[in-house]
């Protein structure tokens, strides 16, 4: 019996050292370029001691963009041409993520994501700002609004985190020793599209070359993966603050989102004063990206002072 036990430990340990290995190995074979090597649009900014990633266009208010997780500026793509028609739009990567700096430096707590967002407003001379955010940028832009009220002027919600998670699996898996190093290691084309496919995006034949090109090159940045492995200390739920927002919001709903369901828009919209809320039909997490004409048309007419 004990043989049977000292063997099976032995091979649970063989097992975990090769696929630690396997994964170091593929994450050093992948992350070979800076940020600066692999971007195809926008500016660099130093925000503290991180180089910052920014696209910026267009004249007028400033609509400041934060994506959510594991992604980057990438997913405002279909949003920043048309906005810019009206606003100064600025879609930002954060520390450790899309093309920005990537440091293993342990600072990706709530408040140094906040901090940082702050640092990067005004290096770029953005005092106050119409701020959105999807997923968990959203959430981002939340802590900002109830934090520091005198930077933001509106909030646009994209289905938000916020609301603690009845299974927050992921979070669990990050916080498995070597586990997340491991499932973000397996983080290809392939991967993402199947990702994307089924647990994204309403309609899998919008996810095309371009997007998944879009949300996997990233990846290729040194620190990729360390960076996303950092989100197992950040805090996720914005709790009671959320009732002491008190600038308006737009809050935008995919009805069929798979990660964040739609019963956490109407909860949104009843604890926050001065909010409206808009659900899309036929769309799954990442509206902006799925139905842009709607989410576009959507911002325009709320950052614009109009009523719903």
């Amino acid at each position: 019996m004990k043989k049977i036990v000292l063997v099976s430990v032995l091979t649970f340990c063989l097992l975990f050292v090769s696929l630690f290995a396997w994964s170091s190995y593929r994450i050093s074979s992948r992350e070979v370029y800076t940020g600066q090597q692999l971007a195809t649009e926008g500016r660099f900014v130093k925000v503290g001691d991180v180089n910052t990633h920014y696209i910026r266009k267009g004249k007028g208010k400033s609509l400041v963009l934060i994506h959510g997780i594991f992604s980057s500026a990438f997913v405002w793509h279909k949003n920043i041409d048309e906005l810019s028609r009206h606003f100064d739009v600025i879609a930002v990567d954060l520390k450790g993520y899309g093309y920005s700096d990537k440091p293993a430096d342990g600072r990706y707590s709530r408040e140094d994501i906040r901090q940082f967002m702050i640092d990067f407003m005004d290096t770029i001379n953005v005092e106050k700002a119409i701020v959105g955010g999807h997923s968990w940028g959203g959430g981002i832009a939340m802590d900002l609004a109830s934090t520091c009220p005198q930077r933001v002027e509106k909030l646009v919600l994209i289905d938000s985190t916020g609301y603690p998670l009845k299974h927050n699996f992921l979070s669990w898996l990050l916080k498995l020793p070597g586990m997340g190093k491991f499932l973000l290691a397996l983080c290809d084309k392939d991967t993402l599209e199947w990702i994307l496919k089924k647990g994204v995006f309403f309609e899998p034949s919008l996810v095309i070359e371009k997007e998944i090109e879009g949300w996997v090159r990233p990846y290729y940045v040194k620190g990729s993966v360390q960076a996303a492995i950092e989100l197992r200390s950040f805090d996720f739920v914005i709790g009671k603050n959320i009732k002491d927002i008190s600038c308006p919001v737009l809050i935008i709903w995919g009805q069929d989102d798979k990660c964040l369901p739609v019963k956490f828009a109407e909860r949104f919209k009843q604890d926050i004063k001065d909010s409206a809320l808009k659900i899309i039909p036929n769309c799954g997490h990442n509206p902006q990206e799925e139905k842009p004409k709607e989410v576009n048309e959507l911002i325009r007419h709320f950052a614009e002072g109009n009523s719903f």
